[in-house]
């Protein structure tokens, strides 16, 4: 398991901090999703993820909780 860390994620009661550990990313695959506009722009947007925590809990049906970092990546063409 990877390096424990706290984390502040959304709740019902609010933001809480919640610990778990840092999953490395073993191999990514990050496909664009591209839009044609009616103004005969392309836009392509795809996601990036930067860090993955496995939260020391489980969600109500038993499974394990992931917090995901992400940054978006736009491109106007």
């Amino acid at each position: 398991m990877g390096k424990e860390i706290e984390v502040i994620v959304p709740t019902p009661k609010g933001m809480q901090k919640k610990k778990g550990h840092i999953v490395n990313v073993k191999s990514s695959k990050e496909n664009w999703s591209e839009y044609e506009l009616e103004n005969g722009s392309t836009l392509r947007l795809k996601q990036v993820v930067v860090q993955v925590v496995l939260l020391d809990e489980k969600d109500d049906s038993g499974k394990p909780v992931y917090q995901i970092s992400a940054n978006p990546i736009i491109v106007v063409e």
